[in-house]
């Protein structure tokens, strides 16, 4: 209310209605009792004129008149003050004057006559004249009687329009914007922040409704603003289970039975469900990040050309790097923090996975390497330990026998050999059974291997590997080092190369290792012979599931290769 100029006020403009009604009323009031106290003393007058028509007539009765006491008596009614006053009043004052002249004349006549005829028309000319002033008092009186029934509707009809104006008046600025207003109380309390009053003005109703309206519009946007926190937090929710739910799903595919690269393609082609990344895939090294990788992509993405990728994410801990993750974003996209978030923690589910998976493979290298190096102590103590016996036992007997007979001294000399040969043989595998492997993967054995042969040979081996990791047990990669470090001591032993090549590749589903030098060659029939290097390989190559190859190179020299499917 104090901000409402006052002559703008709603109460300002009823009071003004009302006091213009009194003020009416009290007009009203006043020109009545000015007229009531103008009409004051007409009657008087109109019984004072009866009065003297009443003398008039008296007095012509009395001619010749003795006594002067009634025209005294009628002279000062004529004059009597409340009568010139009342005259005076209704503009009558020039007819008194004549009626006064009249009776001067009336009056002279009346003490001349000595008969009632001569004045008998004089006195009723007087009384006529009398009758005159009275019909216009009369008249006067009439009028104001009229003036005062006029003034009196008029007075009555202004204020009944004003009341009717009036009414009008709150009707509409009062009555119609407090039902509009009560509409918009129930919408609101029904939720509706929407409606409005439209209610214009400047007075206090049109001040209530503007701060309803605003009061609405106020709401409206809370609510608005409420509406829109708890979609964020809807929305965040979800983010969460659905991120706790990918956490979930994503350890589960970890841990099942199925190769690891087997596994992962499925989890990234969720990523790209849950993410704008696209071609996503992981570099597996089964060494070190210098070593050969594995790539590993999503179910869904197609052969065609890929772009580079602008997103990278290693795959390391303290122990070791296992591979990279690899994934190109489009333009115009980013990853959110949340998605980020979820990322880092599935990628670090990726990095525990393989750090087990390595672990595991380790673990089971080592077991098996240690299986071996028992069962190298055992031939050690038992079986070499028994043949280094006959052998000393067959040169006992070979000295106690200076001149043996042709047939004896052969036996012996075959019984020698076959120790002999028995005794290599054991050593071989001893050596065989005594390799220690301390890196996961055939890439990392075959590369130490061809660095310890590299030495002894004096030039370098050359070494192409195109398998992807993580395809071979232990118990297959110690099969392929083994060939290979037997194919490489012949070739040191026996061809007098210059040149050695390693390859190992994979074609469908088969894997291939091959060792070709341009040395001498190696001997026609050398392989079923007393070559038990070549039969430990071929036992190795069986026992892979595979064959094992032993020809000629092309540019001379040998060709070893062993094919198996694991």
């Amino acid at each position: 209310m104090s901000s409402i100029p006052f002559s703008r006020s709603l109460l300002t403009r009823i009071t003004l209605l009302m006091l213009i009604l009194v003020l009416l009323a009290l007009i009203s009031l006043a020109a009545s009792a000015w007229l009531s106290d103008k009409s004051e003393g007409r009657a008087y007058v109109i019984n004072k004129a009866g009065s003297l028509r009443m003398q008039s007539y008296r007095l012509l009765s009395r001619v010749p008149l003795q006594e002067e006491d009634d025209l005294l008596m009628l002279e000062r009614d004529l004059q009597d003050p409340l009568l010139v006053r009342v005259l005076d009043s209704d503009a009558l004052s020039q007819e008194h004057r004549q009626l006064q002249q009249q009776w001067q004349q009336l009056r002279l006549s009346l003490q001349q006559a000595e008969a009632r005829e001569p004045v008998r028309g004089q006195v009723a000319a007087f009384v006529d004249a009398i009758d005159l002033l009275v019909a216009q008092l009369e008249q006067n009186t009439e009028a104001s009687l009229q003036r005062q029934s006029w003034l009196q509707f008029m007075v009555m009809l202004a204020m009944l329009l004003i009341l009717v104006a009036a009414v009008i008046y709150l009707h509409q600025r009062l009555l119609t914007p407090l039902r509009r207003l009560l509409l918009v109380a129930r919408a609101v309390g029904q939720g509706d922040f929407a409606c409005r009053s439209g209610i214009g003005g400047d007075d206090e109703m049109a001040v209530l409704a503007d701060t309803m309206d605003t009061m609405n519009r106020q709401l409206s946007e809370l609510y608005g603003q409420l509406e829109e926190k708890v979609e964020q937090q809807t929305r965040a929710l979800v983010r969460s289970n659905q991120t706790l739910s990918t956490l979930y799903d994503t350890q589960r595919e970890l841990q099942g039975v199925e190769p690891l690269y087997q596994r992962l393609p499925g989890l990234l082609n969720r990523l790209e469900q849950l993410t704008p990344l696209r071609q996503i895939c992981i570099h597996l090294y089964e060494g070190d990040d210098d070593s050969p990788f594995d790539e590993v992509t999503a179910c869904s993405e197609a052969g065609g050309p890929r772009d580079v990728p602008n997103y990278r994410w290693p795959l390391q801990d303290g122990s070791g790097h296992y591979g990279q993750v690899l994934a190109y974003c489009p333009p115009g996209q980013e990853l959110a923090e949340e998605q980020q978030q979820l990322l880092a923690s599935i990628f670090d589910q990726f990095t525990t996975a393989l750090a087990l998976d390595r672990r595991q493979h380790q673990y089971q290298q080592l077991q098996l390497m240690e299986e071996r190096a028992t069962i190298a102590r055992e031939l050690h103590d038992s079986l070499a330990q028994a043949l280094t016996y006959l052998k000393l036992q067959v040169s006992y007997v070979q000295l106690q026998l200076p001149n043996p007979s042709p047939e004896v001294a052969s036996g012996l000399e075959e019984m020698r050999e076959g120790l002999n040969n028995a005794y290599r043989q054991l050593r071989e595998l001893l050596t065989t059974f005594r390799l220690k492997l301390d890196k996961p993967g055939l890439y990392a054995a075959l590369s130490d291997t061809l660095a310890e042969f590299s030495r002894r040979m004096g030039y370098a081996i050359d070494f192409e590997y195109r398998l992807s990791p993580h395809r071979l047990s232990p118990n297959q990669t110690i099969h392929l080092v083994q060939i290979t470090r037997e194919a490489l001591h012949n070739v040191f032993k026996h061809a007098h190369a210059s040149q050695v090549a390693v390859r190992v590749w994979q074609q469908d589903e088969e894997i291939h290792l091959s060792v070709e030098d341009n040395g001498t060659g190696i001997e026609a029939g050398a392989e079923q012979g007393q070559h038990y290097g070549l039969r430990i390989m071929q036992d190795r190559a069986a026992s892979l599931g595979g064959t094992l190859r032993i020809g000629s190179a092309d540019g001379g020299g040998t060709l070893l290769e062993v094919c198996f499917r694991p």
